[in-house]
């Protein structure tokens, strides 16, 4: 779902083979990304709902490191809210039916070939959405989106400046102007077999690499 807040609706396309019961969900951009109804509430002396209407995703990253699992984070602020005393319905709940991803089930590549040794890394995606208000109204009655912007940043095992220099220089030798990687993957894989299989693949085109640090303490 948030990969539908920040993208737009996915094709949903049924998997043909055996087993059944698999599906892709690809996710394009999209110019109009749907807005975001939240419940929030609880069941204490006095139950209590809030009902947040309107929300638009303005930023979203995907990051982990070491020993963690993978960590969705997200801005998403809201238009307007009505409250409640009646508890969320059951249905509406949230059941955590699935493992949550690790660190260890993702692997980034670049141009074909696997990024060894990645320390860290978090993905940016500004879908850059914002809402629009009207004169003599406290509550936004539209919204507009404006260009998105992906940024990747990982922390890679320093072993060979060949590397970086062709990445970041252009060349091994000699300043250059650096080339423009066709594509870079980030995937997540949880190695289940049949139905138990989670993928999630985030595919990146025309990526350049901006700045680099090299700490040598």
């Amino acid at each position: 779902w948030w990969l539908r807040g920040a993208l737009g609706s996915p094709a949903v396309t049924a998997w043909t083979g055996s087993p059944t019961g698999w599906y892709t969900h690809t996710y394009n951009e999209s110019n109009t990304n749907p807005s975001i109804t939240m419940e929030n509430g609880g069941d204490t002396d006095t139950a209590f709902a809030r009902t947040l209407k309107g929300g638009l995703m303005t930023s979203v990253s995907v990051s982990a490191a070491l020993n963690e699992m993978v960590k969705i984070r997200f801005e998403c602020p809201f238009s307007n809210e009505s409250k409640g005393t009646a508890v969320i319905a059951a249905a509406n709940r949230p059941v955590a039916s699935d493992e949550p991803f690790t660190f260890a089930q993702g692997a980034i590549s670049l141009a074909g070939s696997t990024i060894a040794e990645v320390q860290s890394f978090e993905l940016t995606i500004n879908p850059n959405s914002k809402h629009v208000w009207g004169c003599g109204s406290e509550v936004a009655t539209n919204k507009a989106h404006l260009n998105r912007e992906y940024n990747l940043k990982a922390t890679v095992a320093f072993k060979d400046v060949t590397e970086l220099m062709n990445r970041v220089y252009g060349g091994a030798t000699a300043l250059t102007t650096p080339t423009c990687e066709t594509t870079m993957f980030l995937k997540f894989d949880n190695a289940g077999s049949g139905t138990n299989q989670r993928v999630i693949q985030i595919n990146l085109g025309s990526v350049w690499f901006d700045d680099h640090s090299l700490p040598q303490d």
